[in-house]
Order: structure tokens, then sequence, then C-alpha cells
């Protein structure tokens, strides 16, 4: 009998931190939602219009890093040449298979002739990303712990595999499949590696505070801007350098597919 009792007890305390734990979710559900409310409603009375469901409410931990160029160009020119490869310059090389180059810290492949993944005959909205992770995999390139975007270009598709850290990703550090309907043309990008400073975490700014910060220096009040995108990463400062400073920011996007970074 004293067991059944303790039992009871027990499922009692259960329920009560169950619903207490409800409540509190569902309070900070209200609250997320508020901030989001409240941030759309300011900013449309400023001429810029977001919904609320782009507006990020979670807090969230960067840090600032430097990175190094880790591209390895013979390697990488045997990934997609083959090893019957010719060698035209230090940073040059062909085969069969197409072209290979390597200028500062950005690389381009241009296939000899388009490809396609094994077993894909087609290119379209649907089916791109999943026929460039499938190229990804023929050519021996690792995206496991990658982030991917698709966006429209004549005639296909640009499908970004970009490094991510700490779950976000870093816009400017990727490699960029170039598809079209008859296959793939190129791949290009950069490739870039952590040298140090990913212990140094703090608050990153505000989705609600990089909006205002959008609007005060990137806008016109008198005319309406559409914001389509809003997502926080990491930006390279200068991929064009061997070695360069890795930063925390929000990226916007408007109507017209005109990009903004606000610092985070």
């Amino acid at each position: 009998m004293k067991q059944f009792f303790i039992k009871c007890a027990a499922a009692v305390v259960i329920i009560i931190v169950s619903i207490i734990l409800c409540v509190r979710l569902a309070g900070i559900s209200r609250s997320s939602d508020n901030i989001a409310k409240n941030t759309a409603e300011s900013l449309s009375a400023a001429n810029v219009h977001i919904s609320t469901d782009l507006i990020d409410t979670e807090p969230h931990k960067v840090c600032e890093s430097t990175m190094i160029s880790s591209i390895d160009t013979m390697s990488l020119a045997r990934q997609f040449l083959g090893r019957s490869i010719k060698k035209i310059s230090d940073t040059e090389f062909s085969s069969s298979e197409g072209t290979f180059s390597v200028t500062n810290s950005h690389f381009t492949y241009t296939s000899a002739s388009p490809k396609f993944a094994a077993d894909t005959r087609s290119v379209s909205a649907s089916s791109a990303t999943n026929i460039a992770l499938r190229l990804c995999d023929e050519y021996g390139i690792d995206y496991a712990d990658g982030a991917t975007e698709l966006s429209s270009v004549d005639d296909g598709y640009y499908v970004s595999v970009m490094k991510t850290l700490y779950d976000l990703p870093m816009f400017n550090n990727a490699l960029v499949l170039d598809l079209h309907s008859d296959g793939l043309h190129s791949v290009f990008g950069v490739d870039f590696r952590i040298k140090e400073g990913t212990d140094s975490m703090r608050e990153a700014k505000s989705a609600s505070d990089a909006l205002w910060e959008f609007a005060r220096d990137c806008t016109d009040p008198r005319r309406d801007t559409i914001v389509t995108g809003l997502k926080l990463g990491y930006m390279l400062d200068d991929p064009d350098r061997l070695e360069t400073k890795l930063r925390p920011v929000w990226r916007i996007i408007v109507e017209n597919s005109t990009i903004y970074y606000i610092d985070a």
C-alpha cells in the first residue's frame, strides 16, 4: 500500500511539472510571436515590410574567427579531372574531363561537356539540389556538415554547398555547381578552414536589431522595401586572400533579390 501511494505521488509530481513546463513554453512562444509581430508592425511604419514568419526571435551564440584557404591544387584537380591530367602551369590543368584552374583562393572546374549525375537526365527546381549532391559524391566532395542553397540562373540553377560553423552557414565559403538543362557546366568557389578564434563565443545581435539597422542604413523611407529572406550566418571578409577573417552577419534579401549583410 505504501508503494502504491509513493507511485501515485510521483505520478502527480510528474503531471504538475509537465503542466508547468507546458505553460512556460506557451508563454515563451507567445512572447516570441509578440516580438516578431511588434517588429514587423514597427518596420511597416518605416515602409519596410516583412512576414513575421521570417523573423528569428531565438538567441544565438556566434564568434569571430581567422580562416585560411585549404585548397590543395593538385589534389582538387585530380578530383575533377581524374588522374590522367595535363599540367599547363602550376595553377592550370586539363584532361578529357575538362579544365581546372586556381586563382589565389578561388578554383574553377569547367566540364568538357555537360555532365549529369548517374541516373539523372533533367534539371528542375525540385531535382537540382539532389543532382548537385550526387555529383559531389562522384567527385569525392565531402558535404556532410554543409548547407545547400538553390538560386535560378538563365537556363538552369546554381546550387551552393556552403560550409557551416556551429550549424550556421558560411555564405561565401562555398563551392557552386552550375547546372543547366543539359547538365553540369562548371563548379567554382573557395575552400577555407578555421585557423583560430572559435572559442570566444558571444551573443549575436538580434534579428529585430539587424532589421532596424538595415531599415536605417540601407533603405529609402519614401519607398516600400519588401524583405523576402532573413538568415543568420557568417561571411568571409575577403575571400580573394589566402587568409582572412570570418564574421557573423544577418543576411537580408529583398524583393528584387538584392542581398544585404548586417553585422551580427
